[in-house]
């Protein structure tokens, strides 16, 4: 091999891992960013149920309590177990996703690898459920408050 190709050959290289450490970097913080979404949903949604369950053990069955009040607020705690529901499952969505994302990088054009459609599909499917969850949050919220303000209403 002559000077000058070896040259061009270790200039290519040095690029190539450039682009590398670029992607790596890039990616390690999507992921963290997602990470931390999803234990927000799991955190939110999950500490909500709790407080729901032990607000009615507390309150089920005093004096004052109207009866019906644990069954008025299980629309509520359902949705806040379907938005916890959601976390595990957007976490899962997001592992496949950047697994068929990290086979798209041996593969000479990406975009035609049968693993980037696939990895397209988990990444719809991972917001997706991430936004659902976040829907059964503010929702669950919104039955809750219903609820409570059913007694103070005249």
């Amino acid at each position: 091999m002559s000077d000058p190709e070896f040259e061009r050959w270790k200039a290519e290289l040095e690029r190539f891992k450039i682009n590398a450490d670029l992607w790596k970097s890039g990616t390690e913080a999507a992921m963290d960013y997602a990470a931390s979404a999803i234990k927000a949903l799991l955190i939110l949604n999950g500490g909500a149920a709790l407080a729901f369950l032990a607000l009615i053990g507390h309150l089920y069955g005093k004096e004052g309590t109207p009866e019906q009040l644990p069954y008025m607020l299980t629309p509520a705690l359902l949705l806040f177990g379907w938005g916890a529901f959601f976390g595990p499952l957007t976490a899962f969505l997001s592992y496949a996703c950047q697994f068929h994302y990290s086979q798209c990088n041996t593969a000479d054009e990406p975009e035609k690898s049968p693993h980037y459609k696939t990895a397209c599909r988990y990444h719809f499917f991972a917001v997706l459920t991430a936004c659902a969850g976040l829907i059964c949050f503010i929702f669950g919220m919104y039955a809750a408050v219903d609820v409570f303000s059913m007694g103070t209403k005249s």
